[in-house]
């Protein structure tokens, strides 16, 4: 906003467009940029995809919003062996959920992986129905979202090196308690956790006899659940907009509960191995020993008392719930280390169902109250004792309190006529170097 003769006058971003006496706007350099890098991308695109950089020509450069609904709902709607996503789309700054920054992601789609995570889709309404709390708010789904796993080439967002495994998509007329429309899980991402991160909570502070399970059953163990937390975390069960805007100031910590909840809920269920996506020997107890090592391990890490990011926020409430609330998570040692452990299997999955119908209510029925509760008493920074040992032991196997992703470097080949005909994908930048060349942008 800005002012002008006495009257506050919205500022848009836009390039500009002489033609229509359209005046430039907000960072009408980097749009001019970006429109010429869509004009070059138009020459190989197929037809589907040049309607799509039309027509989001068009609303960079005029900031018509009919034009990019158009877009977004094209983007929504095709499925491509590049699959792309551009806009401004992210309202997360914003305590209204209305002004939006810009973001867009770039990903090639990964065949295996897309089958993978649409068995699970398909799943939605038995999933729904054994969910554990009340009949009055389970949900009856119509039409289903489309899900796929992409190889993520390039993101540029407000978190983009703190990547989540995951994109939501939603239509240009979403409400508050509206489901995302199309959804891309990372399939590289969670591969990066895996190799980078998964791997040495697993050798460092899973108990031994679980150990070899953990590591056999991983990798499926980590992009099953992030695919279910990504699809269903948010969206089994009902929600109304009146209720959710009860909830002012905590609804994103309960719905990042519940989706924690959510992804370790259905590994149990039998679905999920009878469709081929979990089937190793002892994956679900694996599953779930592998979670409480790297909830408990990433909360003693992140000791902020200041920590505000509703992802985090949730995984310290639920760290403390289970270790000091339901007690079904313990500090166990063996051979002189300490080793986070479930106490009782039956009562670990007993405290699931109760915390899900607990959370679910809060979101079905705006239960504020309850919802304040909860966070404020378990939002603090753990004190168990031999948290000094954990830390230290972490810090030798290389874990921080952040990881961040380099995106790839991509390197185009030409033809003699000076068109691309291949790209080439590198690593070979640091996270610094990358932060630099990005810098002028």
């Amino acid at each position: 906003m800005t002012r002008l003769d006495d009257r506050l006058v919205e500022e848009i971003y836009r390039a500009g467009d002489k033609r229509q006496k359209i005046p430039r706007g907000l960072y009408c350099q980097e749009l001019s940029r970006l429109i010429g890098r869509l004009h070059d991308a138009l020459t190989c695109a197929r037809r589907a995809q040049r309607r799509i950089f039309t027509d989001l020509i068009e609303f960079f450069r005029t900031g018509d919003q009919k034009a990019f609904e158009q877009a977004n709902q094209s983007m929504l709607s095709e499925q491509f062996d590049t699959e792309f996503y551009v806009g401004f789309v992210d309202t997360g700054l914003d305590p209204r959920k209305v002004k939006a920054i810009f973001s867009g992601v770039v990903g090639s789609l990964d065949r295996p992986n897309t089958s993978r995570v649409t068995s699970l889709v398909r799943q939605a309404q038995h999933f729904e129905d054994g969910m554990p709390w009340a009949a009055e708010y389970k949900r009856k789904w119509g039409s289903l979202p489309v899900a796929l796993a992409v190889q993520l080439i390039v993101s540029v967002r407000r978190d983009a090196q703190e990547h989540g495994p995951g994109l939501r998509l939603f239509s240009s007329d979403r409400r508050a308690d509206s489901s995302p429309q199309k959804i891309l899980i990372f399939s590289n991402v969670v591969e990066a956790y895996h190799q980078a991160i998964g791997t040495r909570i697993g050798r460092e502070f899973v108990v031994p006899k679980i150990r070899t399970a953990v590591m056999e059953n991983l990798e499926q163990i980590l992009f099953v659940r992030s695919a279910i937390r990504e699809i269903f975390g948010r969206d089994l069960g009902q929600k109304s907009v009146v209720a959710l805007r009860k909830l002012r100031g905590v609804k994103d910590q309960i719905e990042e509960i519940k989706a924690e909840l959510v992804s370790l809920w259905l590994l149990a269920d039998p679905k999920t191995g009878e469709i081929g996506l979990l089937t190793g020997r002892d994956a679900v107890l694996a599953a779930f020993q592998y979670y409480v090592a790297e909830l408990i391990v990433s909360q003693i890490l992140i000791d902020d008392e200041s920590v505000r990011k509703s992802t985090v926020l949730a995984k310290r409430i639920l760290a403390r719930y289970l270790v000091e609330k339901a007690k079904v998570v313990q500090f166990t040692e063996i051979e002189g280390k300490l080793y986070p452990q479930i106490t009782d299997l039956i009562e670990f999955k007993k405290t699931l169902a109760d915390l899900l119908a607990k959370t679910q209510k809060i979101l079905a029925n705006g239960d504020r109250r309850t919802a304040l509760r909860l966070v404020r008493k378990y939002s603090k920074p753990a004190q168990w004792p031999g948290l000094e040992e954990i830390i230290r032991r972490a810090k030798v196997a290389g874990l921080k309190k952040r990881h961040v992703y380099v995106m790839p470097k991509l390197k185009p080949h030409f033809n003699p006529l000076g068109k691309v005909i291949n790209v080439s994908i590198s690593y070979e930048e640091t996270f610094e170097q990358q932060m630099m060349r990005y810098r002028p942008y």
